[in-house]
C-alpha cells in the first residue's frame, strides 16, 4: 500500500481523497496518487520529505533486479526444461540494463502508453514531478513561450529560421511581430476567410442559407430522411445521406451545396409530401441552381489545391504566390468573356467571387517578401509567378533583396562552422543569381528539394539560402495535427495528467516514426 495513505483517506465512494492535514479533497478514481504526491510535495514539504525517506528505505529492502532475476531463472527451470533451453541466471550488467531501458522507452513511446504502466507488476515504482503553468493567451505571453521552447533545444532566433507559419489572430500577430520572425499568413485560415466573405455576399447568401435549411430537416427528422431514400430509389439514385455541417470548416458547406445539387429531384419530391408540405417552400429554384453551380465550379478547384498546401513532407509554401497569381488570371480571364442572357448570372458573380479571394489574398501575401524569395528560388516557379497587379516589383531591387538575405544566411552558416569569409563573396552571390535565374525551369511535377541537392555545388550560397526556405510551410495545419493528436492522449484513464506530462507524450507520439527499433541490438 502508497505511504501517501498516511497523509490521505478514502472517501465511502471510492472516487475521491482528502487530505487529514487540510482537508483539501482530490479526485482518484484508480490506483494513480501522482496528483496526491504532487500536493503534498507542495503544500507539505515537511512531511513529503519524512514519507520521501520512508519510501526510499523500503525500497531499498526489496529484492534487487539481479536476485529478482536468479529468482525467476531457478522457479522456471524446473518446469520449462521440457520446452525451452534451460535458463541460466540472468546478471544485470550496466550493456544489459541499458538494453532494458531502451526496451521499455520504446514500449511507453510507440504505443503511447500511460508512465503509470511501470506501477504495474513487473516494473519498479516511477514517480514523476510536473509543474503546471497557465497564462492568458497575449502576444507577449505567447512570444515568451516560444523562446523558451526553442531554449529548451538551445536554440536562438535568428538567420537560421525561414518563417513562422500561423493563423491570423491579433495576438498571434503580435507575438510574430515581437519575435522579429517573417511571417507567412496560413493559407488555410487565409483562405477559410476569403470564403466566408463569398458566402457572405447578397447574390449568395440566400442560396447558401437555403441549403443550410434544407441539410437542418433532414438532420432532425428520421420520418424526413427515410421519405427522402424513398424518393431516391423512385428515382433511380444512389441513397446518400445529408454530411454534417461545420461554421469552422467551410469545405463541409460545399459538399452539402454538391449533395442537394445531385439530389434536387428527390429532395423536391420529399419537401412537398414531407408534414403536409410545410417546407416546400425550401425548394431550390432555378436561379439558385445556377447559384449554387457557380459557386461549385469556382470553389472546388481551389479546394483541392488548398488541401494540397496543408502538406509537411513536400515544399508547399513556394506555391502560395503562383496560387494567388492564377486566382489573378482567372478575374482577366472572366473579364474577357462574352457576357450573354444566358450566362449573365455565372460570369458576373464568378468575378465578384474571385475578387472577394483576391482582397483578403492580395492583403496577406501581396507585400511578403520571404514568401516572394521563397517562390523565386523554386525552380519550378522562379520570376514569372510572384508578379501580379497589385504586387509587381522591380527586378533588380529584388534580385538586391535576395543577394543581401544570401550574405546574410552564409554569414550565420560561417559562424556555425568556424569557417572565414571571403571578401568577394558579394560578387560571387551576384553570379550566382544570375546564373540560377538564366537556367529554365523545371516540371512542377520534380521536388525542388532534390534540384537543389543535385545542383548545389553549382550554386553554394544560394543552396544554403534554398535550404531554409524550401523548409517553409504554406499552412497551419501541421500545428493543428499536433493539438488533435492530444485528444488520443487525454483520456479518462489520465484523469491527472499535468500540462507538462502531456505534451511529453504529445511530443513522443507525433516523432515516434524517428524513434529506433529498440529490439535492433
Amino acid at each position: 500500500m502508497s505511504l501517501v495513505w498516511n497523509v490521505f483517506t478514502k472517501s465511502e465512494c471510492g472516487y475521491r481523497a482528502t487530505c487529514d492535514m487540510c482537508s483539501k479533497s482530490f479526485s482518484n478514481l484508480g490506483s494513480n496518487t501522482t496528483n496526491l504526491w504532487n500536493h503534498i510535495k507542495k503544500s507539505h514539504k515537511g512531511k513529503y520529505n519524512e514519507l520521501d525517506k520512508q519510501k526510499r528505505g523500503t525500497e531499498n529492502c526489496e529484492l534487487g533486479p539481479s536476485d529478482m532475476f536468479d529468482l525467476c531463472s531457478k522457479t522456471t527451470e524446473t518446469k520449462l526444461h521440457t520446452k525451452q533451453t534451460v535458463m541460466t541466471s540472468f546478471t544485470l550488467t550496466p550493456s544489459n540494463k541499458l538494453k532494458l531501458d531502451k526496451i521499455l522507452a520504446y514500449f511507453v513511446a510507440v504505443d503511447m502508453m500511460p508512465y503509470n504502466i511501470v506501477e504495474k507488476e513487473g516494473f519498479k515504482f516511477l514517480c514523476l514531478g510536473c509543474q503546471e503553468l497557465s497564462e492568458s493567451h497575449t502576444g507577449d505571453n505567447l512570444a515568451s513561450a516560444i523562446q523558451l521552447q526553442l531554449l529548451e533545444y538551445n536554440c536562438d532566433i535568428d538567420a537560421s529560421i525561414g518563417a513562422i507559419s500561423t493563423d491570423y489572430g491579433a495576438n498571434v500577430l503580435k507575438a510574430v511581430d515581437n519575435l522579429k520572425i517573417p511571417h507567412v499568413p496560413c493559407f488555410g485560415h487565409s483562405f477559410n476567410t476569403a470564403v466566408k466573405n463569398i458566402f457572405e455576399l447578397d447574390e449568395v447568401k440566400v442560396s447558401i442559407n437555403n441549403v443550410r435549411a434544407i441539410q437542418n430537416i433532414f438532420a432532425y427528422s428520421w420520418k424526413a430522411v427515410k421519405e427522402m431514400a424513398i424518393e431516391q430509389q423512385r428515382y433511380g439514385l444512389k441513397t446518400v445521406k445529408f454530411p454534417s455541417y461545420s461554421k469552422t470548416r467551410w469545405w463541409y458547406l460545399l459538399d452539402l451545396i454538391e449533395v442537394v445539387l445531385s439530389q434536387e429531384l428527390p429532395i423536391a419530391s420529399s419537401l412537398r409530401t414531407y408534414n403536409k408540405g410545410v417546407y416546400k417552400d425550401r425548394m431550390v429554384d432555378e436561379h439558385q441552381v445556377e447559384i449554387l453551380k457557380t459557386v461549385i465550379s469556382t470553389l472546388s478547384p481551389i479546394r483541392k489545391i488548398s488541401d494540397n498546401l496543408a502538406g509537411e513532407s513536400y515544399v508547399t509554401a513556394s506555391a502560395i504566390l503562383p496560387v494567388v497569381n492564377m486566382i489573378w488570371k482567372k478575374i482577366l480571364e472572366v473579364d474577357e468573356q462574352v457576357i450573354t442572357v444566358e450566362n449573365s448570372v455565372c460570369v458576373v458573380l464568378k468575378k465578384k467571387m474571385l475578387e472577394t479571394m483576391m482582397t483578403v489574398l492580395t492583403n496577406r501575401y501581396g507585400n511578403n517578401i520571404t514568401l516572394k524569395m521563397c517562390t523565386a528560388l523554386d525552380p519550378r516557379f522562379k520570376l514569372d509567378r510572384i508578379d501580379i497587379e497589385q504586387t509587381s516589383i522591380d527586378l533588380e531591387s529584388f534580385k538586391a533583396t535576395i543577394k543581401e538575405e544570401c550574405i546574410r544566411t552564409w554569414q550565420y552558416s560561417l559562424s556555425k562552422s568556424e569557417l572565414c569569409l571571403e571578401l568577394s563573396i558579394g560578387d560571387k552571390v551576384e553570379n550566382e543569381i544570375n546564373g540560377y535565374f538564366n537556367l529554365p525551369k523545371i516540371d512542377y511535377e520534380l521536388s525542388p528539394i532534390t534540384w537543389w541537392h543535385l545542383n548545389g555545388t553549382m550554386f553554394p550560397f544560394l543552396k544554403v539560402m534554398a535550404n531554409k526556405l524550401m523548409c517553409m510551410q504554406a499552412t497551419s495545419v501541421a500545428s493543428e495535427r499536433v493539438f488533435s493528436r492530444a485528444g488520443n492522449i487525454v483520456t479518462d484513464q489520465r484523469a491527472s495528467l499535468t500540462e507538462d506530462h502531456c505534451s511529453q507524450l504529445i511530443y513522443l507520439s507525433m516523432n515516434k516514426k524517428f524513434v529506433p527499433n529498440a529490439f535492433n541490438f
